[in-house]
């Protein structure tokens, strides 16, 4: 159990760091030393430095890479609650260049909580598009979308690595979407979203769970996206009301 004095340390030390990132002292890629330097230049013991590297592990400031170091993490991305946008959208809004690898498309039968929450029937055909999506070529979000086959036909037949689904539905269907309603859980990666990713087993992540509506109220999409905790941020502008 950590002491009260080490515990001003290691938060000291924290601090210290977060303030040489924030400042650019510290910038994304650069090498951070090890436990057994950082002890050595700041005088405590190798325990308060793990303290303190852990933190930044949480906050997802720093990285691991097997076989080389410790490193300072890319800034989060940061994406907005109150407004909808594609991936596609929202990456090329930031300058990013925006990217997805197609793992899944089938046509499928709803299930009961699918069918809920598109309003079709029990066992209606929908379609199941399961994509990887990049930014910059580096793996960001894991999507699980879920579209009627009544709506979209002949969905499959579009380039769904190169195209943004949300243009596909506005300019081959005509339907534009006007509102969603989302949730936020965190989560931890399993073996294969790891492995996607590109993060640690049980690594955190952001479960973002949407249904979206066009601007006649139909519910047309239904998803489950898996956001990387140590590169994303939801940021949400609110109006006071006193």
């Amino acid at each position: 159990m950590t002491n009260p004095a080490e515990r001003a340390l290691y938060l000291q030390i924290v601090d210290s760091l977060m303030a040489k990132i924030e400042a650019g002292e510290l910038a994304p890629g650069d090498k951070v030393s090890s436990e057994r330097d950082l002890s050595k230049q700041l005088q405590v013991s190798r325990m308060t430095v793990r303290h303190a590297m852990s933190a930044l592990y949480v906050r997802g400031l720093l990285h691991r890479e097997q076989g080389r170091g410790t490193f300072i993490t890319e800034p989060k991305l940061e994406e907005l609650t109150n407004t909808l946008f594609s991936f596609t959208e929202s990456m090329l809004r930031k300058g990013i260049t925006p990217g997805a690898r197609l793992l899944r498309l089938q046509r499928i039968p709803a299930t009961r909580s699918v069918s809920g929450e598109l309003h079709v029937p029990l066992g209606q055909d929908v379609y199941y598009v399961n994509r990887l999506r990049l930014a910059n070529q580096e793996p960001m979000v894991i999507e699980h979308s879920f579209f009627p086959a009544t709506l979209f036909p002949g969905l499959d037949k579009y380039d769904l690595e190169m195209q943004s689904i949300y243009r596909i539905l506005e300019s081959e269907y005509s339907v534009c979407l006007a509102q969603a309603s989302q949730s936020y859980e965190p989560t931890m990666a399993n073996e294969e979203e790891s492995d996607l990713l590109k993060i640690p087993l049980g690594a955190p992540l952001m479960l973002v769970r949407r249904t979206a509506f066009d601007k006649q109220g139909r519910p047309v999409e239904h998803a489950k996206d898996l956001y990387r905790g140590d590169r994303s941020r939801f940021v949400s502008r609110m109006i006071f009301r006193g």
